[in-house]
């Protein structure tokens, strides 16, 4: 580090200080105040107010002198604002009375008008470094001012129409100084910073609400006596972004604080140097959620411009953005943003020396940096120097003090711009936030100054909801036009179920991008699949004697989650209200005794529903009911005269039967009844042997009546198996087989049938040993097939031999 350097630092932001009153009490204060003390009526009458049209697009304007002295006057510290197609410029010069004062100068959008004195301090009062914001129709002045007997921060406003009387706004309680102020207003809130002394320089920030000024607040926070300097503020909406130079650590570096809405977040330090270098001169714009800071850097032995850029959420890395081609010092910066495009201006000095400096401007898309160019203009070593610059729709205007004529007087240049002007779009909300099927439209709007050529649909993914994907583009519109456009994405979840958020961003016919964003406008959830769920009745017993029942109940579903479950007893889901879902529920079950089932469906958050869940029991509440029950079908039976031949010969009638005693077989042969064992092997036999019927399984199996029935009910009532009535038969299939009218082959029958095919005259014995079943199973199955017409049957000796039909043994 250069200690030469180092110094010149201290010494740059000492000569801003206004502690040094001297540095403005020259020998020759006396002559230039007598000089100037019909300065501002001489400009009026003499010259006029001066016109300036914006220059062509893409080039600067010719220089314009806008302080207009008529003899020699030292004018200093220029700052200009812009809005609306209007400017304002203020700075500080000698006054008439014989003390500085602060002069304002205003273009309409048509010419330059007279200028104007905005301080009104009594005679030999210091007013120095001034600032100015405009918001609408109301111009707001800021200044340091000696009329308390040390330096105090002054306010004033013009709202339109009259000037408002000026308000201190900075309070001390001993003779602290306050000085270098800078000044913000937007959305009708004024906002003011400045650097206050004591034993050091701290931070102060004052804001008027719209109503009234809120109490100071120390911005800057040091454990020892650090100096803050040349603090400058940004404000868009309610957030308020600050920079200053601190010495915080022992050297000059640049502090960040932004206010987010509804607090002060910490302090930053957002330059980054090795080892003991300076920064200083801090410059701040705003647009947007974003912030554009400039300064002044001697990292590598000379004074550089750096830009470092908040994007709403990080600060990206610092750019070096002046380029010198030998050792030659850039300082002074300052810069103005709109639409994402940054303006910078700043003082530089040719290698060498300082008696020569020019102004150089640089400008970025929000991509890219253009190339820099000297904007002012000197036919020797003139110096120029305090750029400031802004920026209004499509133009830029920036001023500088310019020592052409002997003294120092406010020049003024301002470039047109074909379009610089940022694009804006947005996704529209969602209307239902849980999308149920993959495909879905985003819609989204975008306008432009002027024309607008493309909008893209960026997108993010997460299958949680707190983890996700990088932003990517999902699709991009290349036939959109006009200053406004609206239009949709057919967007197809390209990662499935899960959460989703979208933001949109376009680009105009003059390439201008609108800036990416890291937050979302939309988002959506995805939900494909309905929830599942299961339900018991009394912890899975077969048998209850209330019809109060207690339900065990289980809902789930992976993405939305679960949102209501219903309940029924008859499986028609009519007026069944839906309730907040429970592990357990006590239920009524109707109709008095016998088979009860009870029915549950369950509904996700995206609003599908699961199947019907269902489970049945048995209720039985006395013996005296069922043996009532018992009688009338006799008596029924009996009336209708039905002999027992036909429940012998048409199973299904049988099996019918059987249901209706099955609470009484359940109550009184609880002893006898199998475990579930069983009703494994009667599945398993019906998987192997579709569309037998009862009597060949109950033959085939060696199970009784009651057992087998009992079984196969509770298989069809938990959709295992199926059966369908053929003939005076009853046949079962596994639930999922195809199932078609006509004669059925069991699987015996099949293999009984091949194998007479290929052994004409087998006898029973043969055949149960060949196919590995019992006698008496045999004995059923070739009887079956001589019915069907399949075998018939031939006396051979002693024994029965079988023959296929169509054979000729």
């Amino acid at each position: 580090m250069v200690a030469g350097h180092s110094s010149e630092l201290v010494d740059n932001l000492r000569k801003s200080r206004l502690v040094d009153v001297g540095r403005h009490k020259r020998a020759s204060l006396l002559a230039w105040a007598l000089l100037q003390a019909s300065l501002i009526i001489l400009c009026t009458i003499l010259i006029g107010p001066l016109t300036s049209q914006p220059a062509q697009a893409g080039t600067w304007g010719d220089e314009l002198e806008i302080s207009n002295d008529l003899m020699t006057g030292g004018h200093a510290g220029p700052v200009i604002v812009a809005e609306g197609g209007q400017a304002h410029v203020v700075w500080y010069v000698p006054g008439q009375d014989g003390d500085m004062d602060i002069i304002h100068r205003h273009f309409n959008g048509t010419a330059w008008q007279p200028l104007e004195e905005v301080s009104t301090d009594p005679m030999s009062t210091n007013d120095l470094t001034p600032a100015v914001a405009v918001d609408g129709d109301d111009v707001h002045f800021v200044w340091a001012d000696t009329r308390g007997g040390d330096w105090d921060i002054y306010y004033r406003r013009f709202n339109g129409n009259t000037w408002e009387p000026e308000v201190e706004v900075s309070s001390d309680v001993l003779a602290e100084q306050q000085g270098e102020p800078s000044i913000a207003a937007d959305s009708g809130k004024v906002h003011i910073v400045w650097p206050d002394g004591d034993l050091d320089r701290d931070i102060y920030y004052r804001c008027f609400n719209g109503t009234g000024w809120e109490s100071e607040v120390e911005l800057s926070n040091d454990t020892t006596i650090e100096d803050q300097y040349l603090p400058r503020v940004a404000a868009v909406g309610d957030e308020v972004h600050v920079v200053w130079s601190d010495k915080e650590d022992g050297d000059w570096d640049i502090h960040y604080r932004r206010y987010n809405g509804s607090d002060w977040e910490p302090e930053q330090e957002i330059s980054t140097d090795s080892g003991t270098e300076d920064q200083g001169r801090p410059s701040i714009a705003a647009d947007g959620n974003t912030a554009h800071v400039t300064w002044m850097d001697h990292g590598d032995g000379d004074w550089d411009i750096y830009y470092r850029r908040y994007n709403g959420s990080d600060w990206e890395p610092e750019q070096e953005i002046s380029k010198d081609v030998e050792n030659e010092d850039q300082n002074g910066s300052s810069i103005a943003s709109e639409a994402g495009g940054v303006h910078i201006v700043w003082q530089n000095y040719d290698p060498g020396g300082i008696l020569d400096a020019d102004i150089y401007y640089r400008y970025f898309n929000g991509t890219d940096w253009q190339s820099e160019e000297m904007i002012s203009t000197d036919v020797g070593g003139e110096l120029q120097k305090e750029p400031s610059i802004a920026v209004d729709g499509n133009n830029v205007w920036a001023v500088w003090t310019d020592k052409e004529d002997g003294d120092f007087d406010v020049y003024l240049r301002v470039k047109e711009i074909d379009d610089l002007t940022q694009p804006n779009s947005s996704v529209s909300p969602i209307s239902s936030y849980w999308q149920t099927t993959p495909v879905y439209d985003i819609q989204w709007t975008a306008s432009d100054n002027e024309d607008l050529s493309s909008v893209t649909l960026f997108y993010r993914y997460s299958s949680d909801n707190v983890t996700w994907t990088a932003w990517s583009a999902f699709a991009t519109n290349y036939s959109i036009s006009g200053s406004d456009s609206s239009g949709s994405f057919s967007f197809d979840s390209p990662d499935g179920e899960g959460y989703y958020e979208f933001y949109s961003a376009v680009i105009d016919v003059a390439q201008n991008s609108e800036m990416p964003q890291s937050w979302a406008e939309a988002s959506t959830g995805l939900d494909i699949a309905p929830p599942s769920g299961s339900i018991v009745i009394n912890g899975g017993g077969s048998q209850t004697k209330s019809t109060t029942v207690t339900l065990d109940l289980t809902y789930t579903d992976a993405i939305s989650g679960v949102s209501q479950v219903r309940l029924s007893n008859d499986g028609v889901w009519d007026t069944e209200p839906w309730e907040t879902p429970s592990p357990t529920r006590i239920w009524n079950l109707t109709g008095g005794e016998g088979i009860k089932t009870v029915y549950y469906q369950v509904k996700d958050n995206a609003g599908l529903i699961s199947i019907s869940h269902q489970t049945s029991i048995v209720v039985s509440q006395s013996l005296d009911v069922l043996l009532i029950l018992s009688i009338l079908l006799a008596l029924f039976v009996g009336a209708f005269m039905v002999p027992a031949v036909c429940v012998r010969r048409y199973e299904w009638l049988k099996y019918g039967l059987l249901m209706f005693f099955l609470p009484l077989y359940t109550r009184l042969k609880r002893e006898t009844v199998l475990d579930h064992e069983t009703r494994g092997m009667i599945r398993g036999y019906i998987i192997a042997n579709p569309g037998d019927h009862y009597s060949s399984i109950k033959s085939a199996l060696g199970l009784n009546n009651g057992t087998l029935a009992h079984h196969l009910h509770i298989l069809e009532r938990e959709m295992f198996v199926k059966s369908i009535r053929d003939g005076r038969y009853k046949r079962f299939f596994p639930v999922g087989a195809k199932v078609s009218n006509g004669a059925h082959l069991t699987k015996i029958q099949e293999l009984i049938v091949e194998m007479i095919s290929e052994n004409p005259g087998r006898t029973q014995k043969e055949i149960a040993r060949r196919i590995g079943v019992t006698q008496p199973a045999v004995s059923y199955h070739v009887n079956r097939l001589i019915e069907l017409g399949k075998l018939r049957a031939e006396k051979r000796t002693i024994s029965l031999r079988y023959f296929l039909v169509e054979s000729n043994a």
